[in-house]
């Protein structure tokens, strides 16, 4: 976590997580105040999302009727914090005292464990890495008709046990959708029978029944009843 302190304009920066804030500076626009700041970090191509809270309410939630570089940021010089304060604030601006808080995000990426091929029915662990850890997540099922299906909403704890239905058509091309407001990620997978396609030998008495299950029948994986003895 990185923190900054504005007294009157002049900025006091810490650093941590490879992150830095530097040449902060402010600005009255109307009833606005703009907060101007180069965002430096280690990993230039990673993203940060920055908060900024004030002495307003003790720093107690963060600043709202903000726009522009605030929230998911890209590091980089000249990024401008437009704050809506309305004129009785932004004329006596100098006396307020803001924080800046940052988290860095780390890309997304599906954690090869995850099967690339499910077997309906059964439960399968959906593994992947990045994001937040208080991101709430839309996991969505893609199918190969384009029909999309929201299978869950949970915390970004980096696993979801998706237990495979048994009515899901068997074949390729379906995938899983994971999404946060700033961020999304695909994992493409088929579709198996918990009971391949083939033939099966039935005993029957002291002879064998040779019993087919034709290729492309929809419905239960179950095999059929054998046939009565004679």
């Amino acid at each position: 976590m990185l923190k900054i302190l504005a007294i009157f304009g002049i900025f006091c920066v810490t650093t941590s997580m490879g992150q830095t804030f530097e040449n902060i500076r402010t600005q009255k626009d109307e009833d606005k105040i703009i907060i101007i700041y180069d965002l430096f970090s280690t990993d230039p191509g990673s993203k940060v999302v920055v908060s900024i809270f004030s002495s307003l309410d003790d720093y107690k939630v963060p600043l709202n009727n903000v726009s522009g570089d605030v929230g998911t940021v890209l590091p980089g010089p000249n990024k401008r914090i437009i704050w809506q304060v309305g004129n009785a604030i932004a004329n006596d601006y100098q006396g307020i005292l803001f924080r800046f808080e940052s988290e860095s995000t780390v890309g997304w990426k599906i954690i090869s464990t995850t099967p690339k091929v499910m077997i309906r029915g059964k439960s399968n662990y959906i593994q992947w890495e990045g994001g937040r850890s208080n991101d709430d997540l839309v996991i969505e099922l893609l199918k190969p008709d384009s029909e999309t299906e929201q299978i869950a909403q949970v915390k970004n704890s980096g696993s979801f046990l998706w237990n495979v239905p048994k009515d899901m058509k068997p074949g390729s091309g379906y995938a899983l959708r994971i999404s946060s407001q700033d961020n999304s990620i695909e994992h493409r997978f088929s579709i198996r029978r918990k009971i391949p396609l083939g033939y099966y030998a039935i005993p029957v008495g002291l002879g064998i029944v040779t019993m087919a299950i034709l290729a492309g029948k929809s419905g239960s994986d179950d095999l059929p009843d054998a046939p009565l003895p004679n």
